[in-house]
């Protein structure tokens, strides 16, 4: 097998056609759910693609190259941190965890109308944990463009 280049925690509707459009794009993805219908349907959907998917979180990690870059998509609240928990055991040093937000998101176009709508924050702040550390950015959007003609 080749190691592939992403691997995706969570193969519900948004991990799964996340997956499914990364390996579209040619780069090999393994992905990675508790439920076994979700890993058969993946199975089925990415036949024609570079997708993997693997048995266990033990099974993903090693299955990707170094340094690792793994997405979270599962339900928001107590299930991201028990997954972090049993992760983080397997993960090595300048590996990359990308966790979306903590908070339940039906889709895409839900989130970029919220930060788009929202006139009262022109920044967002965005916390990530790496090798150990906690850092946190402030990401700031302009809400109005200001223009000149030259």
């Amino acid at each position: 097998m080749i190691k592939a280049q992403f691997g995706m925690i969570g193969l519900g509707t948004m991990g799964r056609n996340l997956v499914l459009n990364i390996a579209g794009h040619g780069f090999a993805v393994c992905g990675y759910d508790r439920d076994v219908a979700q890993q058969e349907r993946l199975i089925t959907e990415g036949k024609d693609k570079p997708v993997y998917v693997a048995a266990s979180l033990q099974e993903l990690v090693n299955s990707l190259e170094k340094p690792a870059r793994i997405m979270l998509l599962v339900p928001a609240g107590k299930i991201v941190d028990n997954v972090l928990a049993e992760l983080v055991l397997l993960l090595q040093k300048d590996d990359i965890v990308i966790e979306i937000a903590g908070k339940k998101v039906a889709n895409t176009d839900e989130v970029r109308e919220k930060l788009h709508d929202n006139t009262e924050k022109s920044a967002y702040n965005i916390k990530a944990t790496r090798n150990g550390n906690a850092m946190s950015f402030d990401i700031k959007i302009a809400k109005k463009l200001k223009t000149a003609n030259l």
